[in-house]
C-alpha cells in the first residue's frame, strides 16, 4: 500500500526480498506450512488445549502475501499463499473427518481473524473450488446464524474476534452472491452503529460489546480497541462499494477522525495505541516501537499506509467518480486527473478545491460530490468555475455535477462546520446528560492542563445550543474554549490531535453528586451514631453504626450517587441511590452480601467493588437502595434494597458482632453496632433502628475530588498498558 502511494523503489526492493525469504522458509519446511510458530500449536488447537489464535496470525500472513500479488504483481507471493491454503485445507478436512462439523465449530471459538476473507479472495484469483470449500469452513455458526436471522446476540462477545468474520462474509457475498452473507453484514453494521457506538464511531470496551444502548459504564481508559476501528472501516467500505450509500462514507470519515488519525503519535513516530481512552483524566497509552508490537500496531501501520484508499470511488461503468473524503490528493482516472486541495478541517473559508486536468472524454462522466451529514449550514456553497451551483444541499447525500469538462475546470466547495452535542448511547436516566462535543465529524477533547482540580468531567451548558457557550478561538487552528455555567472554562482540541495531554471526551452536564453523612435516629449514651466503614482495608471493610471521633470523620462521610442500576418501571417512583466511601478510590460501594447467607434476614453490609466498570448486574443491584420516607418518622429517611424489596438497612436488635477488644480495633469504641440488610418487622424497634437522617458531611477535609460515577477516577496512564489480551 505504501509502495502504491509512493512508488518508492527501495520499498519495492524490500518487500520483494521479504517475500523471497518467506518462500525459502516454506520450501525448507516442505509441506506448504508457513509461520513463525510450529505446527504443534494447531495440534493443541485441534485437541482443544490452551493456545491463543494461531489462525489469526496465519490470516495476517496470507492477507499480506495476497496484497503483494494483487498490488505489486509478485507471483511468488501467490504461490506461497496457494501452498498455505492447500496445507490448511487438508488439515481442516481431516479435523472434520475425525471430529465432525461440531468439533470444527468448537475450534472456531478461538479467534481466527479473517481466514474466510483471504480464502474467498484466493478463490476469486485462481478459480480453484478447493479454496472456496475451505473458505466456507470458516463460517462460525454461533455468531453468523443470529445475524442472518436479524437477531442481536452480540452482548458479551469479543469485538475483534468477530468483526473480521463479518468482513469475510462480505467477501463471500462478493465472490459467490450468497445473499445470506449480505444479510449478515448489513444487520451487523446497523446494529453496531445504532446501538453500541460512541461519538468516535468506536464500539467496544475492554475489547467486548455490551448490551444495546448501555454505554454509560464503559467510558474508561480501555474503550475502543484500535483494531476494531480499522476493521469497522473495512466493513463500511465494502457496504459502500455495494450500494454507494453515503451513510457508509459518513461513518468512514467519523471513524477515521475518531480512532485512526489520533492513534499514531504525531511527534514521536513509531508509537501507536491499543485503546482510545474516553474517560476523564486519562492519557493515551503509547506503545514502544521496539517492545510493544501488539495486534493494534499492525492494523495502525496498515491504516496509515492506506489513508488514500477511500477518498475516491468509481462506478462499475466508469461513468461516475465519487469524491468521498476531503483530503489533499490526486487521482489519475480513466477520464481525467482530479486534484483536491483540501481546506478541511481547519479552514473557515473553503472545504476543498477540486481541479480537473488531462480530460480525455469531456462528455462521458460526472462527479458525485459527498455532502456530509454534518453539512447543515445555510451557508453551504459549491461553485463550478466561479459560478454558484444552486442548492439546497441535503446533508448525507451526493450532489451530481454534470458538465462538459475541460482541463482547468475548478470546483470550490465550502461546507461550514458547526458544533454539535452527541449524547452517549445509554437509555438509563443517569446518563441522559452524558455527552461528547463534535465539530463537524471531529470529536473534541477537553485538555486537563486547562482544567481546575474540581472540574473533572463536568461541563455544564445548554446542550441544545452549544454555540452559546463553546467558541472557536483560532481562525487557523482547531482550538476552542467551553465556558461552564459555573464560571470555569476548558480548552478543547480534536481528540485526534491529543498526544500526551490528559484529556476528557465524555462530559457530564448533571450536577455533582452529593456529599453527606448519615446519622441514625438512635443515640448511644447521648452521642450521635453515624454509618461508617471500618477502615482502610478495601476488601474487608464492614459498615457500622458508631460515634465518630475527629480522626474518623472521613469514614463517616459518603458520596451519594444516583443508583447504579436502571429503575424498574413497576416500582413506585422514589430516589434510587448508591453510597460511595468518601476516602476511598471510586468504584467501592456499600453493598449487601446477598441471599447466600441463610436465613436471608441478616445480611451484613460492607464496602466492596466488582472491579473496573462496567460492573456485573448483581453488583449494581446489591449497591442500589431506594430512599423511602423514614419508617419511624416520615420527615427522615429509610433505605430499602433495590433487588430485595421489603429489606432495609438496619441496626435492628443492636447485635454486636465483635468483642470489646475487636470493636476498639475496628471502630475505635468499646461497642459498635453492625449494620445489616434486614427484612421489615412491624415493630417500633425495627422502625427506629432503620431510620436515618441525611446531615451535612462531618468531614472537614476538602481535598477529595467528587465526580460522577460513570467515569473512572482520573489517572495519569493510558489504557494501552492495562489489558493486552490478544495477539
Amino acid at each position: 500500500m505504501s509502495w502504491q502511494s509512493t512508488g518508492s523503489s527501495a520499498m519495492k526492493d524490500r518487500m520483494t526480498y521479504l517475500v523471497t525469504e518467506l518462500g525459502k522458509c516454506q520450501q525448507k519446511m516442505g509441506t506448504g506450512y508457513l509461520s513463525a510458530f510450529p505446527t504443534s500449536w494447531f495440534d493443541r488447537l485441534e485437541a482443544y488445549q490452551p493456545v491463543w489464535a494461531p489462525y489469526y496470525t496465519i490470516h495476517k500472513i496470507m492477507a499480506g502475501l495476497i496484497d503483494q500479488y494483487q498490488r505489486a504483481g509478485n507471483n511468488q507471493a501467490l504461490q506461497i499463499v496457494i501452498g498455505m491454503a492447500k496445507y490448511f485445507g487438508n488439515r481442516i478436512d481431516n479435523v472434520i473427518k475425525t471430529q465432525g462439523m461440531s468439533g470444527w465449530q468448537r475450534i472456531l471459538d478461538v479467534e481466527w481473524g479473517g481466514m474466510n476473507e483471504a480464502l474467498y479472495t484466493l478463490y476469486e484469483i485462481t478459480g480453484d473450488p478447493e479454496y472456496l470449500k475451505t473458505a466456507n469452513y470458516f463460517d462460525h455458526f454461533s455468531f453468523t446464524r443470529p445475524l442472518a436471522a436479524g437477531v442481536d446476540a452480540l452482548a458479551g462477545l469479543h469485538a475483534n474476534t468477530h468483526i473480521p468474520e463479518v468482513i469475510g462474509s462480505q467477501r463471500g457475498y462478493e465472490v459467490t452472491g450468497n445473499i445470506t452473507f449480505n444479510k449478515i453484514a448489513n444487520f451487523f453494521f446497523d446494529t453496531i452503529k445504532n446501538t453500541r457506538s460512541y461519538a468516535t464511531a468506536g464500539n467496544n470496551d475492554y475489547e467486548y460489546w455490551t448490551t444495546p444502548h448501555s454505554l454509560g459504564d464503559t467510558t474508561n481508559g480501555n474503550s475502543e480497541e484500535s483494531c476494531t476501528q480499522y476493521n469497522m472501516q473495512k466493513v463500511a467500505r465494502h457496504l459502500f462499494e455495494w450500494t454507494a450509500n453515503v451513510e457508509y462514507a459518513d461513518f468512514y470519515e467519523r471513524a477515521m477522525w475518531g480512532g485512526i488519525i489520533g492513534n499514531m503519535h504525531h511527534r514521536d513516530f513509531g508509537k501507536y495505541i491499543y485503546y482510545m481512552p474516553l474517560a476523564g483524566g486519562f492519557v493515551k497509552g503509547w506503545g514502544d516501537p521496539y517492545n510493544s508490537f501488539w495486534c493494534c500496531y499492525g492494523t495502525m501501520i496498515e491504516s496509515h499506509a492506506k489513508l488514500g484508499d477511500s477518498i475516491y470511488f468509481t462506478s462499475t461503468d466508469s461513468n461516475d467518480l465519487f469524491i468521498n473524503q476531503f483530503v489533499s490528493s490526486t487521482v489519475r482516472w480513466v477520464h481525467a486527473t482530479i486534484t483536491q486541495d483540501a481546506g478541511f478541517p481547519n479552514s473557515t473559508t473553503y472545504t476543498t478545491r477540486i481541479t480537473i486536468n488531462d480530460v480525455k472524454n469531456p462528455n462521458a462522466w460526472k462527479l458525485q460530490l459527498r455532502i456530509p451529514e454534518w453539512a447543515t449550514s445555510p451557508q453551504n456553497s459549491i461553485k463550478l468555475n466561479g459560478k454558484s451551483i444552486p442548492g439546497p444541499f441535503r446533508p448525507s447525500s451526493y450532489l451530481l455535477v454534470d458538465s462538459v469538462w475541460t482541463s482547468g475546470d475548478t470546483l470550490e466547495v465550502y461546507f461550514p462546520m458547526s458544533l454539535s452535542i452527541m449524547r452517549l448511547d445509554d437509555n438509563r436516566k443517569r446518563f441522559q446528560n452524558t455527552y461528547a462535543i463534535s465539530y463537524g465529524p471531529i470529536v473534541l477533547a477537553g485538555i486537563y492542563d486547562s482544567i481546575s482540580e474540581s472540574f473533572q468531567n463536568q461541563l455544564i451548558g445548554d446542550l441544545n445550543s452549544p454555540d452559546s457557550w463553546i467558541h472557536r478561538t483560532s481562525a487557523t487552528e482547531l482550538e476552542f474554549t467551553a465556558n461552564d455555567q459555573r464560571g470555569s472554562s476548558v480548552k478543547l482540541i480534536p481528540l485526534a490531535y491529543v498526544v500526551d495531554e490528559p484529556y476528557v471526551v465524555y462530559f457530564d452536564a448533571n450536577p455533582p453528586p452529593t456529599l453527606k453523612s448519615i446519622q441514625s435516629v438512635l443515640t448511644q449514651n447521648g452521642q450521635p451514631l453515624y454509618l461508617r466503614h471500618s477502615g482502610p482495608d478495601f476488601y474487608n471493610n464492614w459498615i457500622y453504626s458508631s460515634p465518630v471521633s475527629s480522626s474518623q470523620e472521613n469514614e463517616a462521610t459518603w458520596i451519594i450517587f444516583e443508583g447504579l442500576v436502571q429503575e424498574k418501571e413497576n416500582v413506585v417512583a422514589s430516589e434510587l441511590i448508591s453510597f460511595e466511601p468518601y476516602n476511598f478510590d471510586q468504584g467501592f460501594y456499600i453493598i449487601h452480601n446477598g441471599p447466600s447467607n441463610t436465613p436471608a434476614t441478616n445480611w451484613t453490609l460492607q464496602t466492596a467493588t466488582a472491579g473496573p466498570a462496567p460492573w456485573p448486574q448483581y453488583f449494581q443491584e446489591a449497591a442500589s437502595f431506594w430512599v423511602r420516607p423514614g419508617l419511624s418518622d416520615s420527615s427522615k429517611v429509610s433505605f430499602e434494597s433495590y433487588d430485595h424489596p421489603g429489606y432495609y438497612i438496619s441496626t435492628y436488635n443492636q447485635i454486636d458482632p465483635c468483642t470489646p477488644s475487636q470493636c476498639r480495633t475496628l471502630c475505635g469504641y468499646s461497642t459498635c453496632t453492625a449494620v445489616y440488610l434486614r427484612k421489615l418487622v412491624q415493630t417500633s424497634e425495627f422502625f427506629q433502628s432503620s431510620t436515618f437522617i441525611f446531615t451535612n458531611p462531618v468531614t472537614s477535609s476538602s481535598s477529595k475530588q467528587i465526580v460522577n460515577r460513570q467515569f473512572d477516577q482520573p489517572q495519569k496512564y493510558g489504557g494501552g498498558f492495562r489489558k493486552l489480551t490478544n495477539n
